[in-house]
């Protein structure tokens, strides 16, 4: 939908077509906030090629009669300050949305921010300004013309899927952002190799709908693309969890052993596997073990020597030579020092008398 700037007006002095010096009015007329108050503006065409927003009262007394380029800023009106950090440019296209010109910014009371506002012309030919958020959102799709056609279609006014805002309805959301939009930072990973959506899902959230429900949706899966250099559409797409999506991309390190390829994650879980996933990842890409002797070897603790034998720590604690607790036999060899390892076992602890 187009944000609540589209406004009737009573006034009938200005008009699409109507012309002020090099510019000529090409757009309804809409309230922007200017001066603690709403006042009228029109979308304007310069005769250089650019587009203006134009405060009604200034085209009227003849104080704006340029886009800038005969001097003030260019593209908009002297009230309008061009917006330094945006996500549009002339020429994106949102649906049905082209974007005209360079973005600006609008101080709205009530807001403690100013809204950057860009100017777009629809399909259908008609040009208007709205909210720079209302189309990288997908919240304006058209200048309303889209809406006017579902409800000439269906006959009921403002009809709709119903499930604007749901998971999944955020689901496909997502996946048209990543596959279609430059602006999307996960673009590059996406549509940025080629990986689109199907032309059957991309126009159609209930068509999309109607393969989730009979396909595994539940609320807590993601969606998964079964080949990752594969697109978006119900041969190659899945429902699963999250550990099984890790399992599934592309960085993954694979492992190859006992005549079987899997990721180092299925191995850690792999009953054959005898150590925890970060000792398995630290043989294989720190110490550079072989897969098969970094899966089967069991873990070894440091090896303490003493009668002529070597145990781990915990080992010499049990055996019947050892004089002292098992946390003071630790402490006399990692924390006091000073001792040798056979006088820290066989050495009892003397409690002062009273």
């Amino acid at each position: 939908m187009v944000a609540n700037i589209l406004t009737k007006t009573t006034k009938r002095a200005i008009q699409s077509g109507d012309r002020f010096g090099r510019l000529v009015v090409v757009g309804p007329l809409f309230n922007l906030p200017y001066d603690g108050k709403y006042q009228s503006h029109a979308v304007c065409l310069c005769d250089c090629g650019e587009y203006a927003v134009a405060m009604v009262k200034r085209l009227r007394i003849g104080h704006m009669t340029s886009c800038g380029c005969r001097g003030g800023r260019v593209g908009i009106g002297p009230e309008r300050l061009l917006a330094k950090r945006t996500n549009t440019k002339p020429g994106d296209r949102f649906d049905r949305l082209t974007v005209l010109g360079d973005a600006f910014r609008v101080k709205e009371e009530g807001r403690q921010y100013s809204s950057i506002y860009v100017v777009c012309q629809c399909e259908c030919g008609k040009v208007f300004a709205t909210r720079e958020r209302s189309l990288t959102t997908r919240a304006a799709k058209s200048c309303g013309c889209g809406q006017r056609e579902a409800v000439a279609l269906t006959g009921v006014k403002n009809a709709t899927h119903g499930d604007s805002g749901t998971r999944l309805y955020t689901i496909w959301c997502n996946i048209k952002a990543r596959c279609g939009s430059p602006k999307e930072p996960a673009y590059k990973d996406y549509g940025g190799r080629g990986i689109t959506i199907c032309d059957e899902w991309k126009s159609d959230f209930v068509a999309f709908k109607t393969w989730a429900m009979a396909n595994g949706y539940a609320g807590s899966l993601s969606i998964d693309r079964v080949d990752n250099d594969g697109n978006y559409c119900g041969d190659n797409c899945r429902w699963t969890d999250a550990k099984t999506q890790g399992n599934n991309k592309r960085d993954n390190h694979i492992l190859d052993a006992f005549d079987e390829r899997k990721t180092m994650s299925e191995w850690s879980d792999d009953p054959r596997c005898v150590v925890g996933y970060d000792l398995l990842e630290s043989r294989i890409n720190a110490h550079g073990w072989e897969a098969e002797r970094a899966i089967t070897t069991q873990k070894q603790g440091k090896q303490w020597e003493a009668f002529g034998e070597k145990k781990t720590l915990p080992a010499w604690g049990r055996d019947p030579r050892c004089k002292v607790k098992p946390n003071t036999l630790k402490a006399r060899v990692t924390i006091q020092r000073g001792w040798s390892f056979e006088d820290a076992l066989t050495t009892p602890v003397h409690h002062k008398s009273h």
